[in-house]
């Protein structure tokens, strides 16, 4: 379990801080007004869909990263 937890960290950590990055910068922008509002949701829609291609690909490491892990074993 320590193991598959170790591996996995890089993904979760990863994921959690993106969220918190859009949590945070909604909350700052969410003061400033709407328009400004809307500018940083459309940021984040853009940011979202590259960010989907980049979790996929940090997925597919990891993936071949435990393979190699088990091999080494």
């Amino acid at each position: 379990l320590m193991v598959m937890l170790k591996l996995a960290m890089p993904c979760i950590l990863a994921n959690t801080s993106t969220q918190i990055m859009v949590i945070t910068n909604q909350i700052f922008v969410g003061h400033l007004g709407v328009d400004e509002f809307a500018a940083a949701a459309l940021a984040n829609t853009w940011f979202n869909l590259l960010w989907s291609f980049m979790l996929g690909s940090l997925t597919g490491m990891d993936t071949l990263a435990s393979q190699a892990y088990g091999a080494w074993l």
